[in-house]
């Protein structure tokens, strides 16, 4: 069994130890520092999984003390040996019933269950003395806070690894643990090595070697980045819901008294009043189904003109390219549509068989032409009234959308241009 001597002259001993136990396993290895060095690399060492069984001397040991050292070394590279004569004597040894023999096992074991921990969580678990200067850390903590896992950064401060508009906080919950008080679920943020700042989780607690001493502090972190961002989208989804809400319970108030104010007779107004609610519910569900981001402008008309289009040779069509639209924008659409084709249902070409309505639509760097044409329906004649159904066309498409609508009543058949504005129709979302 090989023994490998690293001495102080390695720029990098801990590094270049740890790569040595990755490419031979079954290594011996004893360190041989300098005596400023020695303690904390000492103390350091068995927070090392991959370094189990390695020793530290000082350059400043006797010959007595070295040869003990060696000894020891030599010794666990027995008991590490595959050799079948050494296991089985190994085995038949602490198999004997001795409380010492137990006690060991115990130790083995726990030393077993403290390394599983620390290898194996995916919580920054890391140790400083009481001064607050670092002692050891797992791989969890490099990988949170960039820091090698190298005896470089032992007897720094443990403050160090926090961002330094955050040093003075960590210093405050230093003083706290030294009061003998446990710091349990600080929130905080922290900078990773590629520089994005995350959310974490910091709990911090005294470590006593004996009753009122403090040994020691130890510091625990999770990254709690997305649960962060869930509790954020949760509040924001919320707002946006109590917003939506408040919008929708206005049009629906703002729906029935006009359309009571409007109807002739209540056999009308409840006819009238449950069309436009129908029409309000399709947008909502098609909306839902985006999770309330938007939907393409042709879905939203057929949803509307759906009971229009059913039984033989359809009687509209649609003609333009996939325009992705805002939820406002569909909101307000979709009544529009509504109302057109109810108009056309009650006086225009969805009022006879034959009758027929182009929906075509096209988008430049101004925004969204939208033409409604109307063939094949009774002749059009200029209205001598403005009912609700054109005062809610007018208010959806400028007052909610800031823009423009054109109705042109001409005898071969109704004809109505909508124009909205570019800042409608977010960049990107056109498909030809």
């Amino acid at each position: 069994m090989p023994i490998v001597l690293i001495g102080s002259e390695v720029s990098s001993p801990l590094a270049a130890a740890r790569q040595l136990r990755r490419d031979h396993q079954s290594l011996s290895i004893l360190f041989l520092l300098d005596a400023d060095r020695h303690e904390s690399f000492a103390r350091m060492l068995p927070f090392v999984p991959e370094l189990h069984g390695a020793r530290v001397i000082t350059k400043l040991a006797d010959a007595g003390e070295l040869r003990r050292l060696l000894m020891g070394v030599f010794a666990s590279a027995l008991r590490q040996s595959e050799a079948a004569l050494v296991r089985e004597y190994i085995n038949r040894r602490l198999s004997q019933p001795s409380n010492a023999g137990e006690a060991h096992q115990q130790h083995l074991l726990s030393q077993s269950y403290l390394t599983t921990l620390l290898t194996s969580t995916p919580d920054a678990i890391f140790a400083a003395d009481q001064d607050g200067k670092l002692l050891a850390w797992n791989e969890a903590t490099s990988n949170l806070f960039g820091v090698r896992l190298d005896d470089g950064v032992v007897g720094r401060d443990a403050s160090s690894l926090f961002p330094l508009d955050l040093q003075p906080e960590t210093e405050r919950l230093l003083s706290r643990v030294r009061s003998g008080e446990v710091v349990r679920e600080h929130h905080t943020r922290i900078a990773r090595p590629d520089g994005t700042m995350i959310d974490v989780e910091i709990s911090v607690a005294p470590v006593y070697v004996q009753a009122k001493q403090l040994g020691g502090i130890s510091f625990t972190a999770r990254d709690i980045t997305e649960r962060k961002q869930a509790q954020r989208r949760q509040s924001l989804l919320i707002n946006e819901l109590n917003h939506r809400v408040k919008n929708t319970l206005a049009t629906v108030q703002s729906l029935v008294q006009q359309t009571l104010r409007n109807a002739p007779d209540p056999s009308a107004f409840q006819a009238d009043l449950m069309g436009r609610l129908i029409a309000l519910s399709r947008t909502h569900d098609l909306l839902t189904q985006s999770s309330w981001e938007g939907a393409f402008l042709n879905d939203v008309l057929d949803v509307e003109l759906a009971p229009y289009g059913g039984g033989g040779e359809p009687r509209y069509e649609l003609e333009g390219p996939r325009v992705y639209l805002p939820s406002q924008a569909v909101l307000s659409l979709g009544l529009v549509s509504h109302e057109l084709a109810t108009n056309a249902a009650k006086y225009g070409a969805f009022s006879r068989p034959e009758g027929r309505v182009r929906i075509s639509w096209a988008q430049d760097r101004s925004g969204l032409r939208i033409e409604w044409i109307e063939r094949g329906g009774p002749r059009v004649t200029v209205p001598t009234r403005r009912g609700f159904g054109s005062r809610l066309i007018e208010r959806s498409i400028r007052s909610d959308l800031g823009g423009e609508f054109l109705a042109e009543f001409r005898p071969e058949g109704f004809r109505a241009i909508v124009n909205l504005p570019a800042e409608q129709m977010p960049s990107g979302y056109v498909t030809p």
